[in-house]
């Protein structure tokens, strides 16, 4: 059977989209998991996620190892949904600038893999430039890998562009697959059938725990996996971000007394990261760029993280008005570099 006739049918896993997008067979591909989501597999909306939001799949392109020893160095991490094309004008931004760059997109299926190459490139000093949660997701799987004690690096700032918001909410995360999904269709020029098209609108991304449900061990990285009464895959836990409370429900049937003690926590079918205090730990001073007319991420939300999970005196932060989400270097572009600018200055200065 051809790989998109296997796909359509339910038969499918994370290799047949790298394999598409290394063979470039990505429309085949993208229109059979569409195919197999219409006929009820709801799995296929978690490959074409993970896929929507990194369209590289994990690509890291990088000019460090061109650099001097003594140049300083950016990382640019994207939103969900950029490619390294989409992030040309921040990389020749930072270029121009004379610092040297290294840009990709969070990818949860290719994450080790990225970090591995990440930390294989850097060295220095060390800017941060990301871009919606997408962005954040990966600073902290990068920074939670590599203890600063063990780095041969030096973190000297962050810059943090429509970001982030640390609440999961129904809403925002049916927001985010739906668009996700949709923009790599429109990348690939795949029509959404009627039957995909229902399926991707009435989708639940989010639901409840339910009695006869299993949490899983707890990986290393990322979230449990939460199986039903038969043993069928869920989706994954969150609200779970340290697992210290669910620890001792772990790998046993959940009765009806344990769900109002787990009422918190929630199953997702699409893999997602939570976001912590981690960067509160850091030793480095973090500047915010947000609007208040970003209708994702919204303004208020990114206040609430500067305020509850950033040092006393670490953040400084700019809200523009008038742009949309991870807009704003296009829409108020000389503010926009006047801030990072002074920023990164400020950072490399030690002032």
């Amino acid at each position: 059977m051809e790989a998109p006739a296997r796909i359509a049918k339910g038969e499918f896993s994370w290799e047949d989209v790298q394999s598409a997008v290394d063979g470039g067979w990505e429309k085949p591909a993208i229109s059979a998991l569409l195919e197999a989501l219409g006929a009820g597999h709801e799995r296929a909306a978690e490959l074409l996620f993970a896929w929507g939001v990194s369209p590289d799949v994990g690509k890291v392109e990088s000019d460090l190892g061109e650099a001097s020893e003594s140049k300083p160095c950016v990382l640019i991490f994207g939103w969900g949904g950029s490619s390294c094309s989409q992030l040309q004008a921040v990389k020749k931004f930072w270029q121009g600038r004379n610092f040297a760059t290294l840009c990709t997109t969070f990818c949860s299926k290719n994450v080790e893999r990225q970090v591995a190459e990440i930390k294989h490139a850097i060295r220095g000093d060390v800017l941060v430039h990301v871009f919606s949660n997408n962005g954040m997701y990966l600073l902290q799987h990068l920074l939670r890998t590599m203890p600063q004690e063990e780095r041969t690096w030096r973190l000297r700032g962050v810059i943090i562009d429509s970001a982030p918001d640390a609440n999961l909410s129904p809403m925002l995360m049916r927001q985010v697959v739906n668009g996700c999904i949709r923009a790599l269709c429109m990348v690939y020029g795949v029509f959404l059938e009627k039957k995909p098209e229902a399926a991707l609108t009435e989708l639940n991304i989010i639901s409840p725990l339910r009695v006869g449900d299993c949490i899983g061990p707890l990986p290393a990285i990322g979230s449990p996996v939460v199986t039903d009464a038969s043993g069928a895959a869920r989706g994954v836990l969150i609200g779970a971000a340290d697992g210290g409370e669910i620890v001792v429900l772990l790998e046993r049937r959940l009765q009806s007394k344990d769900l109002e003690q787990l009422k918190k926590f929630q199953v997702s079918k699409v893999e997602i990261d939570e976001l912590s205090d981690f960067l509160a730990k850091e030793d480095c001073p973090l500047h915010f760029l947000y609007s208040s007319s970003d209708t994702l991420i919204k303004a208020p939300a990114v206040e609430a993280y500067m305020r509850t999970c950033t040092r006393e005196g670490q953040a400084t932060c700019k809200r523009f008005a008038g742009s949309q989400h991870v807009r704003h270097f296009q829409k108020h572009f000389e503010q926009y570099a006047a801030e990072v600018s002074t920023f990164s200055e400020r950072c490399l200065s030690g002032s």
